[in-house]
């Protein structure tokens, strides 16, 4: 790919080439796999922030789930120190 082919990602450092738009209509969906002209802007331009977070840079997100019952980890943060140990660690992260 010849250099400056690729569109910056909400004008940041990551980049992208090739677009998966789908499109409900109805009951009808249709995917197609393309440099996404008609939607590029929503996503190669500088974002606002969102709730007080700058949206234009990658984000992660740890979840803890505390309850005894739950189907990832099987209750194993389940008391208050396990669920604060495993949240800190995840800060840290």
């Amino acid at each position: 790919m010849a250099r400056g082919e690729a569109w910056a990602l909400c004008a940041g450092p990551t980049a992208f080439t090739l677009g998966e738009v789908t499109r409900v209509t109805g009951t009808a969906v249709s995917t197609s796999l393309d440099r996404p002209t008609s939607v590029a802007s929503e996503f190669i331009t500088t974002r606002s922030s969102f709730a007080g977070t700058d949206v234009n840079k990658p984000l992660i997100m740890g979840v803890l789930n505390v309850t005894p019952d739950s189907f990832s980890d099987g209750g194993k943060y389940a008391s208050a120190e396990a669920a604060i140990t495993h949240g800190a660690a995840l800060l840290q992260a």
